[in-house]
């Protein structure tokens, strides 16, 4: 009995030191990050006006999935500055200070099949039983990069000496949650004026007595000095304004930008569009970048197309955009609409699944979109170079949607010419399988250009161009096409797709001209229920000498709508009529080139009507009910002879 009593005693004792060991290691191990952020390399100390480069560093823990949303730069000091950037990258949005950000390394997940079988049984209630077996498969994830490594570079040219402070902020959603590095302190010190410390005395020299030589004649008097040149004048409003545009654009040019901003906005709009218009395109669109909007709307609208056409690819897609579309389009009538407007990428429902790949080879690719659904856009592919997205919108659901997408290294020997007029940097074709062209309301696309491409052939950015080849007509057809963003070595576009075959993305030295315009829309009705069916139509005016067939692109709330073609004579008018359903009640607003209106759509339609309808139903058995309970409570009145 003491034996027994002294073993359960032991288990006991074992039992309780295994807990409070498990406890001890939970307690005292460190805590593991999901993202750990550094700047491994942060200097400590600048002169003002050296560009510093840093590496941002972001780990990723292997057993963690990120929702990485974008990752923020903040130097925070006297002058800060900060920068947006995507994980390719790509800067979204920055203080002006940040040169450039390039990916060193980014997260890279591999995906392959995997297969399994499986069996089991079922049994009945009298005891017999059958075997069943079955197989499947599912996505294994053989290779994983957690690391993302940026080399960034800034200018302290604008940034005013002291002590700053620097961090990394990775976004994730949901919303307002993120990953923060430690902070890393820099000193940016004023630039060197001159001066230096003492010289070493030269070494005694014994004296040595040697007879003088004769004396030399005397030298010939001097030449008068030059007259002293007169001071330049003091850089103010009132100086720039006494002087011709050409003289205070030098000025401005040899000022710091945040200076030269300061004083373009002290000037009056006129005075103001002279002197930028005068000044080198870079620098002026660096001014640009940092006037405020209000008062960068007056100065465009004073400044010639010629001149705004050179500068405004060069601002940011957030300042361009920030400038009201009606400016722009008075200022610019000749310039193709697509390139003034701000626009957003269509968005699939989250509840369709990415596309699953099917063959990857040197040349070709192949997706399969799982399902689409009526009315909604899903994304097709995100490669090979030079797409970096594709996507439709079908008017039916459809499924096991096949995409191939194949690079060319030359024109198609049955294609006997290319686009005019530009040269061509890549030939692609897209190809559906199981998905008609009747069935696909619109496509959208976006791929990248390589900025040393442009660079070296002298291209334009708004020349840049999808082109698309007509079979029916054996021609080349350039789509809409626009700039959305760009990095440190290339230049991100967009484009809407009519319908789909072989594709040539071009570009020319020469901005590109509006061949067509329409200027109002017609919406019918303008208000109503959701569920019904909206027409929009608009009359397009050919610009040009021949007849040609346009891609036309209805926008609503600055995305993708539909896209069809339409035929216009040479200097000729035609109709272009759209289709609208919404489902959710809202304003919409609505867009052909510049034609713009406004669609109301309210509840679903009958809601009123089927609320009276069910309120007189409850009524009227209301009615019957306490008809019938009187009907009962109503006593017999016996009848005499």
């Amino acid at each position: 009995m003491a034996l027994e009593s002294n073993q359960r005693f032991l288990r006991i004792a074992i039992a309780a030191v295994l807990v409070l060991a498990i406890a001890a290691t939970l307690w005292f191990a460190p805590s593991v990050k999901a993202v750990n952020t550094t700047l491994p390399d942060f200097p400590t100390a600048v002169t003002r006006g050296t560009s510093i480069t840093f590496t941002a560093q972001v780990d990723i823990n292997t057993n963690e999935l990120i929702p990485i949303v974008d990752l923020r730069v903040d130097i925070t000091g006297p002058s800060p500055a900060f920068a947006v950037f995507n994980l390719d990258g790509a800067i979204t949005s920055q203080s002006g200070h940040f040169v450039s950000i390039v990916p060193q390394v980014l997260p890279q997940f591999g995906f392959g099949y995997r297969s399994g079988t499986g069996f089991g049984s079922k049994n009945s209630v009298t005891g017999n039983h059958t075997f069943l077996f079955g197989y499947g498969y599912g996505y294994g994830s053989p290779t994983l990069v957690a690391q993302a490594k940026y080399l960034i570079t800034v200018n302290t040219s604008d940034m005013s000496p002291g002590s700053y402070l620097a961090q990394l902020a990775v976004n994730v959603t949901p919303a307002p949650d993120k990953f923060l590095s430690p902070s890393y302190s820099i000193d940016i010190t004023p630039t060197a004026g001159g001066g230096g410390g003492g010289v070493a005395p030269p070494p005694a020299v014994v004296p040595v007595v040697v007879p003088l030589p004769p004396p030399p004649p005397p030298p010939p008097p001097p030449p008068a000095p030059p007259a002293p040149a007169p001071p330049a004048p003091s850089l103010t409003a009132e100086t720039l304004l006494s002087m011709p545009a050409a003289q205070a654009a030098a000025l401005l040019e040899a000022a710091p930008a945040s200076q030269a901003a300061q004083l373009i906005q002290l000037l009056p709009a006129t005075k103001a569009a002279e002197i930028l218009s005068a000044m080198q395109t870079g620098k002026a669109s660096q001014i640009m970048e940092l006037i405020p909007t209000a008062t960068l709307a007056q100065i465009v609208a004073a400044m010639p197309e010629a001149a705004l056409i050179n500068m405004l690819p060069l601002l940011s897609i957030s300042t361009l955009h920030s400038i009201p579309a009606s400016a722009l389009f008075a200022a610019l009538p000749n310039t193709p609409t697509v390139h003034l407007v701000g626009t957003v990428p269509p968005t699939p429902p989250p509840n369709l699944t990415t596309p699953v790949v099917l063959l990857v080879t040197p040349t070709q690719e192949r997706f399969v979109a799982i399902r689409t659904e009526a009315g909604e856009w899903v994304v097709l592919a995100g490669t090979p170079i030079p797409v970096t997205k594709l996507m439709i919108k079908t008017r039916e659901a459809l499924s096991i949607v096949e995409t191939t997408i194949e690079q060319l290294p030359t024109l198609p020997a049955d294609i006997k010419t290319a686009p005019a007029g530009a040269k061509v940097v890549d030939y692609f074709t897209i190809t559906l399988k199981n998905a008609p062209p009747k069935t696909v309301a619109a496509g959208y696309i976006e791929f990248k250009v390589e900025k040393s491409w442009l660079n070296a052939n002298s291209i334009h950015p708004w020349s840049v161009a999808l082109n698309r080849f007509d079979d029916k007509l054996g021609q080349w057809m350039p789509l809409e096409t626009k700039k959305i963003r760009e990095d440190a070595s290339l230049v991100y576009y967009s484009a809407t797709l009519p319908q789909l075959s072989l594709f040539a993305i071009t570009g020319s030295a020469a901005a590109p001209v509006r061949e067509y315009s329409v200027e109002q829309i017609s919406i019918t009705p303008t208000r109503g229920p959701a569920g019904k069916t909206v027409q929009v139509s608009a009359e397009v005016t050919s610009m040009i000498n021949e007849e040609r067939t346009f891609p036309m692109t209805l926008w609503v709330n600055s995305a993708v709508e539909e896209a069809q073609l339409v035929k216009v004579p040479a200097k000729g008018k035609a109709t272009v009529t759209f289709t609208v359903t919404k489902a959710n009640a809202g304003d919409y607003e609505v867009r052909i080139d510049r034609g713009m209106g406004r669609l109301t759509v309210t509840g679903a339609k009958g809601t009123f009507i089927r609320l009276l309808l069910y309120g007189i139903g409850a009524l009227v058995v209301a009615a019957a009910i306490v008809f019938f309970a009187i009907l009962r409570r109503r006593k017999a009145v016996p009848i005499r002879i």
